[in-house]
């Protein structure tokens, strides 16, 4: 089933978050529309326009769906993993809360990483079945949503719950461990290898990362994270103004709207 506007909204703003964190960009102003996202954001003064544009981008193929091969040692591979990532940041988040409750002493999430490595791997063997960067990157997750509690009074974080709809972890980029082959039809993906999957567009840029997700129709997708360089066009002596939205793509300050399938007119 399609996502709600409400949870299409939040996904999109905290997405939107993630990456302009990670590029040290901060947003000053922020209001959900029904429709699209308004933002203000503040840089480095030596940070070029073109840099912004070109943050990253995100590129979402399917793997098992239906016309692909369904490999059960991927499946169960991808399942334990969710399973692994959601028992870190639980335990992990205790970790942090019991540390603060009885020693009022603050642990960062190098900490919390190097308490997972040395403790949890060696209690728990299971763990190491499982890709390590998954685990960093859920521990990181559990690290944000800490930092949001204190610097925006979002809620504490909550643990979270083999129950929940919504299951994925990401994977980092390293010495070509992910590749898409638009040939074949394959996604190389750490401890999956080879995987069939539907792809839906081509991309050319730096893979940064891939994050493997399952919906509740039980269809498992892979979105593979990107940088592309952004090649700047000929200058000219007109202007207009772009409002981007989730129903649209973009509408412009001529009146002008674009779908989405439309954006290689753009």
């Amino acid at each position: 089933p399609a996502l709600g506007l409400k949870t299409r909204k939040k996904k999109a703003s905290d997405k939107l978050i993630v990456i302009c964190r990670k590029h040290h960009v901060i947003i000053r102003y922020m209001e959900i529309n029904k429709n699209h996202i308004h933002y203000m954001i503040e840089t480095e003064p030596t940070m070029s326009i073109s840099k912004i544009v070109n943050l990253m981008k995100s590129f979402q193929h399917i793997i098992f769906g239906k016309g692909t091969l369904i490999i059960k040692e991927q499946k169960i591979r991808i399942v334990k993993t969710f399973g692994c990532c959601r028992f870190v940041y639980n335990q992990t988040l205790s970790h942090r809360k019991k540390a603060y409750e009885n020693e009022k002493r603050t642990i960062s999430k190098t900490d919390c990483n190097n308490f997972c490595n040395r403790e949890l791997k060696k209690e728990y063997k299971w763990l190491k079945e499982v890709d390590k960067f998954a685990l960093t990157n859920a521990i990181y997750n559990m690290d944000t949503a800490y930092q949001k509690f204190f610097k925006e009074h979002t809620g504490y974080p909550k643990y979270k719950s083999k129950h929940d709809s919504h299951k994925s972890y990401t994977t980092n980029f390293t010495n070509e461990n992910i590749v898409v082959d638009y040939e074949t039809g394959k996604i190389k993906v750490p401890k999956l290898k080879l995987v069939r999957a539907k792809m839906h567009r081509k991309f050319t840029g730096k893979i940064r990362s891939a994050t493997i997700s399952q919906v509740l129709s039980g269809k498992y997708y892979v979105s593979v994270l990107v940088e592309t360089e952004h090649e700047e066009l000929q200058h000219t002596d007109k202007n207009i103004g772009l409002d981007l939205g989730i129903k649209d793509l973009c509408i412009t300050s001529n009146g002008k709207k674009r779908k989405s399938k439309d954006n290689k007119e753009i």
